[in-house]
């Protein structure tokens, strides 16, 4: 198989880190993650891990440049350009981008994870974002700004959340398989 790069996307409570988690696990490909990558910094410089600080950090980040933030992200794993590679957590397009253009020759495909609301409701009741209010104050973040109304357009593959893990990761693993045939 020609080296791929699997960027996943989607909304807080979509899935995507568990699914992109159980996706590399699969195909036995490096895993890494934005998200796993801010919280490392905030621990670092001691700010707390609570959502909101970490998407004020995340906008800090950018602010450092999009190369910058995305290469510290590559460098979690020790990434080579040619290696096969699942990215957690791209919230933009200009992350997306930048991570084609570090990771080339590798292909991105980059995959939404989507959700219907009231499924997403319940699973961010168990990770105790209830209110429809607060809800609303996560995604009008900069952070997330990008995430459902760009990232899902120009998507290769639509996951939907809402389907079993293991259904959902054979699906990805024989769409990427279709997608690239071996040599």
């Amino acid at each position: 198989m020609k080296p791929i790069v699997l960027a996943f996307a989607g909304t807080i409570g979509s899935g995507k880190t568990t699914i992109s988690r159980l996706v590399a696990h699969k195909l036995r490909w490096k895993h890494v993650s934005f998200g796993d990558y801010v919280r490392a910094v905030a621990r670092d410089r001691k700010l707390g891990e609570s959502r909101e600080v970490l998407q004020d950090l995340g906008s800090s980040l950018i602010g450092e440049g999009w190369e910058h933030f995305c290469k510290a992200v590559l460098k979690q794993v020790q990434f080579k350009p040619g290696e096969c590679l699942v990215v957690d957590g791209v919230r933009h397009i200009e992350a997306l981008n930048t991570i084609r253009d570090l990771v080339y020759p590798s292909i991105v495909f980059l995959i939404y994870i989507y959700l219907k609301p009231s499924q997403r409701q319940k699973r961010l009741e168990i990770k105790g974002i209830a209110s429809e209010s607060e809800i609303m104050r996560i995604e009008e973040h900069p952070t997330e700004k990008q995430v459902q109304t760009v990232l899902s357009q120009v998507a290769d593959l639509l996951v939907d959340g809402s389907k079993p893990e293991l259904q959902m990761v054979s699906d990805i693993v024989a769409w990427i398989k279709n997608k690239v045939p071996s040599n």
